[in-house]
Formats: structure tokens, C-alpha cells, sequence
């Protein structure tokens, strides 16, 4: 009778660790195969950021032309006789680019005016090339502001007629510019605004001695 009972606790104490034993290696599994998921998990991730990086600096720099009517007040200083001024209409033609950053723009711009007559005996006609270091930035979600320094080229022809002739003088002026605008965005690549400019002679062989300077402006973004 005891042998009989000794053999049966030995069944049941072989059952219990045979069944101990295969819970331990089920959940052995189960935790090697949530490391498993987890490892294939990260890697997968880890390959999607690395794909979608792009390495080129210049994937995010976008190039910007625009057209615009500009008026100028000029004030002219001629050797002989009394300073005058007037205002001049044209338009103005810009190129850009980001300078690798969202905020700074790097601008050309070619501008041309009619003639104007100052008085009965004086007209004036000009043109002008700009490079210009914009900073813009966000208002609001529609609107920018615009805030830049430059140097600008103007070519400046001065026509004086006296009673015997007319005299032609040209004018070659390096100036300095400073301006400030806003720009409203009509859709994701396309904007218009003013701009509001001040310009000033850098020499002083020259009747062309400042301007200020205003225009209104269509831009495209690409």
C-alpha cells in the first residue's frame, strides 16, 4: 500500500514539473518573440527615417520672381541752378533665392522708368539694377513682412535744354538702399504686397542725390 502511494505522488510530482517546465519554455517564447517584433519594429522605423532623409541642402530652397509697377521721388541737385524733384513711374522685374534658410533671401532686380520732365526745360530718365539681403518672416498665416539692405547701380540721364542747345549728361551712381514691405499670400506659391525703399547717393559727383521709392508687387514662389 505504501509503495503504491509513494508511486503515485511520483507520478503526480513528475506531472506538476513536466507541466512547470513547459509553462516556462511557452513563456520563454512568447518573450523571445515580443523582442523579436519589437527588434524587426525599430528597424523598420529606422529604415523609413533614414529613406526619407535627403541629404541635398538645397532640396528645401525655393527661387522667387516677381513683377512690379514702382514709382520713384527723386530729388535731383544740378551743379548750376536750383534742386528739383519729381516723381518717376516704371516697372521693376526681381529674381531670388533662399540662402538656405526659409527667412533670408538673396534678390536682384532690374528697374526701368519712362521720361519725366522735372520743368519746361529739364527731363530725366533712369534705370536701375539692384542686389538686395531680404529677411522675411511670418505676420500671420497669410501675410509676411519684408526688411532688407542693397546696393544699387543707377544710370541716370539728365537733359537740359538753353537757348542756343540741348545738353545730355549721363550719370552713373552707386547707391544705398534700405526697405521695408509685406507681402499677402493669394495661394502657396503666389503673393503680392508693397515694398517702401529709401535711396541714397554713395558719391557726390552726381545730380541723382536720393529717392524714396514705392511699389506694388507680384511675386511666384517655386
Amino acid at each position: 500500500m505504501k509503495r503504491s502511494k509513494i508511486f503515485l505522488v511520483s507520478v503526480l510530482v513528475a506531472i506538476s514539473l513536466s507541466s512547470f517546465v513547459e509553462a516556462q519554455e511557452e513563456e520563454t517564447n512568447m518573450i523571445d518573440y515580443d523582442s523579436i517584433v519589437r527588434e524587426l519594429s525599430t528597424t523598420s522605423n529606422r529604415y523609413k527615417v533614414s529613406s526619407n532623409y535627403n541629404g541635398d541642402p538645397l532640396a528645401n530652397v525655393l527661387f522667387h520672381g516677381g513683377v512690379a509697377y514702382t514709382t520713384s521721388y527723386l530729388v535731383v541737385d544740378p551743379e548750376f541752378g536750383a534742386k528739383l524733384n519729381g516723381v518717376l513711374k516704371g516697372v521693376e522685374f526681381t529674381f531670388g533665392i533662399d540662402l538656405l534658410s526659409r527667412y533670408w533671401v538673396a534678390e536682384g532686380s532690374v528697374r526701368s522708368y519712362q521720361p519725366e520732365n522735372l520743368d519746361r526745360n529739364t527731363q530725366i530718365s533712369l534705370r536701375e539694377f539692384d542686389l538686395r539681403l531680404v529677411y522675411n518672416d511670418d505676420l500671420n498665416q497669410t501675410m509676411k513682412y519684408r526688411l532688407g539692405i542693397g546696393l544699387s547701380s543707377r544710370y541716370l540721364t539728365f537733359k537740359s535744354r538753353i537757348p542756343s542747345e540741348i545738353v545730355k549728361d549721363r550719370y552713373t551712381t552707386p547707391s544705398s538702399i534700405i526697405f521695408a514691405g509685406t507681402q499677402l499670400s493669394l495661394s502657396e506659391k503666389v503673393s503680392i504686397g508693397p515694398d517702401i525703399a529709401y535711396r541714397s547717393a554713395l558719391v557726390d559727383d552726381t545730380v541723382d542725390k536720393k529717392s524714396f521709392d514705392a511699389n506694388i508687387r507680384l511675386n511666384a514662389h517655386f
